[in-house]
């Protein structure tokens, strides 16, 4: 494995891009594995409301892990919130 993948840039990187392509394929199929039809949940610009919580419930994850210097969880919520990120690029591009 090349040493670039073990830096924290790769993986900001590579859980954006899984939001993009997370979207790209709900756009495709809106069905989820779960069974969830996203054409049926309420949306805010085009995005599932609920991402925006799950977002919100990262963010405070992330700033209790800075407060209380914990950076494995830190950063766990930092990739979540790579994630929201290419999701709401996605679909806000194809809006």
């Amino acid at each position: 494995m090349p040493a670039r993948r073990l830096r924290p840039e790769y993986f900001r990187r590579w859980w954006y891009g899984k939001g993009i392509s997370r979207a790209r394929l709900e756009a495709l199929h809106p069905v989820t594995e779960l069974g969830l039809d996203l054409r049926l949940v309420p949306t805010v610009a085009g995005v599932p409301r609920f991402m925006f919580r799950s977002a919100a419930r990262d963010a405070a994850r992330w700033v209790k892990a800075v407060v209380h210097g914990d950076r494995g969880e830190r950063f766990a919520a930092e990739t979540q919130l790579c994630y929201f990120g290419g999701q709401l690029h996605e679909r806000l591009r194809h809006r």
